[in-house]
């Protein structure tokens, strides 16, 4: 048997992987984003 305290710090560390997973998606979109308003302006450049 697993006592209460590892249970609760199982949740927590889910808790924070699911934080990580959303910065590294914000993240990635805002490099998206970066990226297709780099090509815009270069394709209204040309």
């Amino acid at each position: 048997m697993r006592s209460s305290q590892d249970k609760v710090k199982e949740q927590k560390d889910k808790e924070e992987d699911k934080e990580k997973l959303k910065e590294k998606k914000e993240k990635l979109k805002d490099k998206l984003v970066t990226i297709y308003k780099n090509i815009e302006s270069v394709k209204n450049f040309v």
